[in-house]
């Protein structure tokens, strides 16, 4: 028997963040399995998507075009109508439309599922506002319209889990992070740690507020590597002309700011010699798994609001978050230490490959099938927190103040 999954995600057609990335990935990953799917979104028509219409206020739309995020109206005969062919409900981002299909769903007895991949905290930062009663505010909202009225909420890390019984959510929630597919695991290789002319530093990550990229380019422009380093962004947002203004300023004709297909990613991450990211806020931080599993030497943020940094094996590799003067450190000390960057592209790589795209999507797979009543396929039904690997920075002999 094939089973039908109506997955909502808005933002289909401008699936360039993390949560867009990894829905895909999923996706079809589980179709070669024989699970069929069928898109709740806006944007264009395609096959297997239903089209909704999106926000047309004019401040709003302004706004939510920006952020490459357009939301939905919901339209309940459009819902009712593709639910009755549905297996199962898996709601990616809780605006409007989710609240909608999970009512409806619930009235026909379809079972639901939620993710937790968009924090109040994000939404707040890319609005400008900085209350934080409405953060507590807003995931009440969260809890009330999504998470309390689904049978389970996935959460990519540890960290995010933490996060939703801090605040209370009334929910089964399972760990599972979105995970690494085989194709950007990339062993280290000695030649590429040696000294060098010029460095090559990546970044990854939707151009926004959270992100920092602007606190990137600043710290380069006063490391001691400054005249021997390019810098690609890789990414595009609310905050791209910001950005670029700020890479003119401080690296004029050292930074490349552009989108990128996967194997044009794959590549990046082979050929560079040391990733930053800069993040406020993060749910696990996926481009930083993929940097450890290419082989990349890291600097992350420490930001309390941001998981990534629980992926640090160096000291090091964490930046006081947002002193600009720690992280031109850092990226002085990396640079100029050979050793040390292949000795911790070791341990990144070994890390990652504890956190397997295949064994993501079987946990993924077991959850569904626990809500169809299924038996779980081979692996149990061992989904949480023991699964996840949270690595513990530590020390290395190579490390120096």
């Amino acid at each position: 028997m094939t089973y039908r999954i109506a997955v909502v995600l808005d933002f289909w057609d401008y699936s360039l963040n993390g949560t867009g990335i990894s829905t895909q990935r999923f996706i079809e990953q589980l179709e070669k399995k024989g699970y069929e799917f069928v898109i709740l979104a806006t944007g264009r028509d395609a096959p297997e998507k239903v089209v909704f219409k999106p926000f047309s206020l004019p401040i709003i739309k302004q706004i939510l075009e920006k952020m490459h995020t357009p939301l939905a109206l919901p339209d309940d005969d459009l819902i009712r109508q593709t639910l009755k062919d549905c297996d199962l409900v898996h709601v990616q981002i809780p605006f409007f439309l989710g609240a909608r299909v999970i009512k409806i769903a619930n009235e026909m007895g379809v079972p639901v599922i939620t993710s937790f991949h968009v924090q109040p905290e994000n939404i707040l930062k890319n609005l400008r506002i900085r209350p934080k009663f409405l953060i507590k505010w807003l995931y009440g909202v969260f809890n009330k319209h999504f998470f309390s009225k689904s049978r389970q909420v996935i959460c990519p890390s540890i960290f995010a889990r933490k996060m939703l019984t801090a605040h209370s959510i009334d929910a089964q929630i399972s760990v599972v992070s979105n995970g690494i597919p085989d194709n950007f695991l990339y062993a280290p290789r000695k030649e590429r740690y040696l000294p060098k002319d010029k460095y090559h530093i990546l970044s990854v990550g939707r151009l926004a507020f959270e992100k920092h990229q602007d606190l990137i380019i600043r710290a380069l422009a006063t490391s001691t590597y400054a005249d021997k380093i390019t810098l690609t962004l890789v990414g595009s947002g609310p905050a791209d002309d910001y950005i670029r203004e700020q890479a003119d300023k401080y690296l004029p004709g050292k930074v490349t700011i552009d989108r990128v297909s996967d194997e044009e990613l794959v590549s990046l991450y082979r050929t560079a010699d040391l990733f930053i990211h800069a993040g406020e806020i993060e749910l696990e931080g996926m481009s930083v798994m993929e940097a450890m599993a290419s082989g990349l030497p890291v600097i992350i943020s420490d930001s309390k609001d941001s998981a990534a940094k629980d992926f640090a094996r160096n000291p090091l590799s964490l930046f006081h978050f947002p002193d600009q003067e720690d992280l031109s450190s850092k990226i002085d000390f990396w640079l100029s230490n050979p050793k040390a960057r292949a000795d911790v592209s070791s341990l990144n790589y070994q890390t990652a490959l504890q956190y397997s795209h295949a064994a993501s999507c079987q946990k993924i797979e077991n959850i569904y099938r626990k809500q169809l009543n299924l038996s779980p396929i081979s692996g149990g039904d061992s989904i949480g927190e023991d699964d996840v690997v949270v690595p513990l920075v530590v020390k290395s002999s190579a490390v120096k103040s």
